[in-house]
């Protein structure tokens, strides 16, 4: 069984004076994945316990298997865990190495730097670079490096610093697929070497190729958790959506006034798969390749 490394049982937490209800379990060298109903609301808040911004207010918790308080949960996180998410860290003066070695948690003292630049320079951080096809030149400016090299840098960067939890936010909406699937060969590693990490996506797809189990928070909880064998059109059922031919759709009622003003079937695009949507008077649409 693998070394267990959080666990919250019936943890009320609070966030923008909403409460929300999350149980939490992540190992060594699992990967986990989460998908919420409502991702504004409760996604926000789950990632926010990984953020520093909340706190748990009840329940029980664990890291390592040690019954710790909310404040000791939130020590832990902060010092062992590392959040990658769409937003990218642009600066034209700094370089790769920069990245990896200034933008710590926390200020370094001059033994700690020292160490860092030893290590960097170690055939175990050679290995690693060349692992993950990151081969240009740290010296490189930050600014200049593709989306997929800054965030392979960004996941090595995670391994460098021996972080124990590792979390991706959103990583379908702004890679392509077959750069996230570079991009997850680098997660992968870090899963080899006890690395735990959580992906927070909306495509089911990709959380069905990459997780262990899938948490679904619903009506902002933990509400259901599904393992490979369950990997279908239940996760669905279970948020009360519809499944259809092209697509998912909420099953909700027609409001009154809420009439159609745009339906869309069956448009194609060079190398895409046929869209169809409907919007609604009232509703803000969103779309995304």
């Amino acid at each position: 069984m693998k070394e267990e490394l959080i666990r919250v049982d019936n943890g009320n937490f609070i966030s923008e004076a909403r409460g929300y209800q999350f149980d939490i379990h992540i190992a060594r060298g699992e990967c986990i994945g989460v998908y919420v109903d409502e991702h504004i609301t409760s996604g926000t808040a789950y990632l926010d316990i990984f953020k520093g911004y909340s706190r748990l207010k009840s329940g029980k918790a664990f890291c390592c298997g040690e019954r710790v308080d909310s404040i000791e949960l939130a020590r832990w996180i902060d010092q062992n865990c590392i959040i990658i998410d769409k937003k990218r860290f642009d600066s034209k003066e700094l370089t790769a190495r920069d990245f990896i070695m200034a933008l710590g948690k926390s200020p370094l003292g001059y033994r700690q730097r020292k160490l860092a630049r030893q290590r960097m320079q170690a055939q175990e951080s050679v290995k690693m670079l060349c692992a993950m096809g990151i081969t240009f030149p740290l010296e490189q400016k930050l600014a200049f490096l593709s989306i997929l090299d800054y965030f392979r840098l960004a996941v090595f960067r995670a391994w460098f610093w021996s972080c124990q939890l590792l979390v991706l936010d959103r990583m379908t909406e702004i890679l392509r697929r077959r750069d996230l699937e570079l991009l997850m060969n680098c997660v992968q590693l870090l899963l080899g070497q006890g690395i735990a990490v959580f992906l927070f996506d909306m495509d089911e797809e990709f959380l069905y190729r990459y997780v262990n189990r899938l948490d679904i928070v619903k009506n902002r909880k933990t509400f259901y958790r599904l393992y490979p064998a369950e990997f279908d059109d239940r996760l669905y059922e279970i948020l009360g959506w519809e499944r259809k031919r092209d697509g998912a759709e909420r099953i909700e009622p027609m409001q009154q006034g809420n009439e159609t003003v745009l339906d869309v079937s069956e448009l194609v695009f060079s190398a895409v798969a046929p869209l169809n949507f409907r919007i609604r008077s009232g509703e803000i649409a969103f779309l995304r390749d």
